[in-house]
């Protein structure tokens, strides 16, 4: 069913104005009036509107000034008409239509009926499908039929983005048989991926001193009290080698990882500037199989921020999902996908975002937003038209779980943004959160979830009031810096007794003290490698989904007693059991007092000598069977 194209028509003169509205609601377009400039942009906070008819000649600020204000909230998608009863001069509509991008320019007085058949002709081929967002890579996301091209173009719109769209971009070029080069630069460094049809490469990157310490320490190629000899400052592989200190073979291993890690550090980044030209290129030195493009895509996915996540797909959450016709089901052996088939056979049967996000009860649990976002990487699922029926209970739910995480952030937590967020960055995403949450968009609704609604988007606009200007920004996070250091020490200290707490197996008291830490501090490495530990231990997660998390931890925290520890149950848990022996032992040089770790090691040796034992035992029955002729006994 084609929906109504909404329009903005900003102009002084009441009579015209209404007149023009009337007029236009008859012919079954849905238009609010506005007849100053203020009052626009307030209703731009509150409505996705496709067109805006905007008068050049108003009070406090001219029409062209106000239209590119109206422009930043909607983007390319917005069309615009520009009109004007005095400014007739061809030199200014000229100027007025390239400063703006409008579509048209209305001399008053001007024929109403050649604009209704304009905007008519625009409404034929506008159904229900999500608002098209500036952001033309999360359009992408949205189309249930791509092709090559549209990806190309996507991407020639997006020189800037945000390093948590990697995964989009990376598995889209993958999908469509791209070829070329993605260049990606941040503040502090560039690397070139190359591209051809279905594979990927990077270049060979060398490292030393202590990148390569934390390397080889990860990999588990050289022992600890040889690291704790061996100066690191300016030492390379090929010192080390001579050394006899590591394996002639592990040479372009070590340089294959550092490689593989600096990629993965683009993912973190708030901003990176991106290009890429296409065309056929030759392979760098590193061709990733694909099996370590999955790794890295879905390593990717695992450690997006649940709140950017929720931020990014908060316009589309009445949105229902598609299954692809064309989907080839590339996620089957993907722990995240085939550990959660409850939720994805409530996918497959078009249910909209908001409720599938429901189908977690804890609301820090992240498992149906992530889940999402992979299947839609992957072209499994896109989103679809807005949904008919909308569930209130549902609703209702989501928003007190939002509230409720909302008290523990801070100003850009609440929005899904990072202190580094630029000033157009922070308006779009309030824009987007404003026109979804706003109370004033439920109509016929409960009461219940108007007054939930209300407290979430005064929430929102406090945290908006607070951080929408550069020298807001300074000065909140001047006082944010007090109030972080508060909160880190309050959940160093929960994560302390919830490690005390797990070493005596109370887990039930442990959960609370890791939920709590967790709400204090999120992106905290201790709370994650804790919340890993406790997850291993009530087995809801898999070994080498938690060795996929611990190893995202930054370099400098793989280094402390508590990584090396909960790196020893990941290799436990996969029976790995000589490498989970060198991590508890890793562990104990770097605490010698870490109990959990000693306790391991007691066990692990227990378990050795009873093992031998046992062999002993049945060589010594089958030497005695054999000396008397007989069979050795079963056990």
């Amino acid at each position: 069913m084609a929906k109504k194209l909404k329009i903005l028509l900003v102009e002084d003169d009441k009579r015209f104005g209404e007149s023009l509205q009337r007029l236009l609601e008859k012919e079954g377009f849905d238009c609010i009036y506005a007849d100053k400039p203020q009052a626009a942009l307030s209703f731009c906070k509150l409505h996705p509107f496709d067109i805006a008819i905007v008068d050049c000649m108003l009070p406090q600020m001219n029409g062209v000034e106000l239209a590119l204000k109206i422009k930043e909230f909607f983007g390319p998608s917005l069309v615009l008409f520009m009109m004007s009863g005095i400014y007739k001069d061809r030199n200014f509509t000229i100027s007025a239509l390239k400063k703006t991008g409008a579509k048209s320019f209305l001399i008053k007085p001007f024929d109403v009926a050649d604009l209704v058949s304009q905007l008519k002709e625009m409404n034929k081929n506008v159904s229900a499908e999500p608002v098209l967002s500036d952001n033309a890579l999360k359009n992408l996301l949205l189309q249930e039929n791509l092709t090559q091209n549209l990806v190309y173009t996507a991407l020639e719109k997006m020189n800037i983005v945000n390093g948590q769209e990697l995964p989009v971009i990376f598995n889209f070029l993958l999908s469509f048989r791209g070829a070329g080069v993605l260049n990606i630069k941040s503040e502090t460094s560039e690397i070139s991926v190359h591209f051809a049809e279905n594979s990927i490469s990077i270049p060979m990157l060398k490292c030393t001193g202590p990148k390569l310490k934390n390397i080889l320490i990860s990999k588990e190629c050289i022992a600890q009290e040889d690291l704790q000899i061996l100066k690191m400052e300016d030492t390379t592989i090929e010192r080390a080698v001579e050394l006899n200190y590591l394996s002639p073979h592990f040479g372009n291993t070590i340089y294959k990882e550092y490689s593989l890690q600096q990629l993965h550090t683009f993912a973190r980044n708030i901003q990176l500037n991106i290009s890429f030209k296409a065309g056929k290129i030759e392979p760098q030195s590193i061709v990733l199989a694909q099996k370590e493009i999955d790794d890295i895509i879905y390593n990717w996915v695992l450690t997006s921020e649940s709140i950017w996540l929720k931020t990014y797909y908060l316009p589309y959450t009445q949105h229902s999902l598609k299954k692809m016709n064309t989907s080839q089901n590339k996620t089957q052996l993907f722990p995240l996908v085939s550990g959660n088939k409850n939720i994805l056979s409530f996918m497959m049967q078009n249910k909209s975002l908001e409720e599938v996000l429901s189908q977690s009860s804890a609301s820090n649990d992240d498992t149906p937003i992530r889940l999402m976002h992979l299947l839609m990487i992957y072209r499994e699922f896109y989103i679809g038209t807005k949904s008919n029926n909308i569930n209130y209970g549902i609703q209702i739910e989501r928003l007190k779980k939002l509230l409720v995480a909302m008290e523990h952030q801070n100003a850009f937590e609440r929005m899904g943004l990072k202190e580094s967020s630029s000033d157009q960055e922070i308006k779009r995403t309030y824009t987007e959160m404003s026109q979804t949450l706003h109370p004033d968009k439920l109509k016929d609704a409960p009461q219940e979830l108007v007054i939930v609604s209300t407290k979430v988007y005064d929430k929102i606009q406090d945290a908006y009031n607070s951080i929408k200007t550069p020298e807001k920004r300074q000065d909140y996070l001047k006082r944010m810096d007090v109030q972080k250091a508060d909160k880190l020490g309050q959940a160093n200290r929960l994560i302390d007794d919830a490690t005390n707490n797990l070493m005596r197996g109370d887990l039930s008291a442990a959960d609370a003290q890791i939920q709590s830490a967790l709400l204090l501090a999120p992106t905290l490495p201790r709370s994650k490698l804790i919340h890993t530990w406790h997850q291993l231990k009530i087995k809801k997660i898999s070994a080498a989904d938690a060795l996929k998390n611990i190893l995202s931890v930054p370099n400098d925290d793989k280094e402390s007693a508590l990584y090396m520890h909960v790196r020893g149950l990941c290799h436990l848990a996969l029976n790995e059991f000589d490498k989970a022996l060198n991590s508890f032992k890793n562990a104990l040089v770097k605490d010698p007092n870490f109990v959990a770790s000693r306790r391991e090691l007691s066990v692990l040796s227990q378990d050795d000598k009873k093992a031998n034992v046992s062999l002993l035992n049945a060589d010594l029955r089958d030497v005695v069977g054999m000396f008397f002729n007989k069979k050795p006994k079963k056990k």
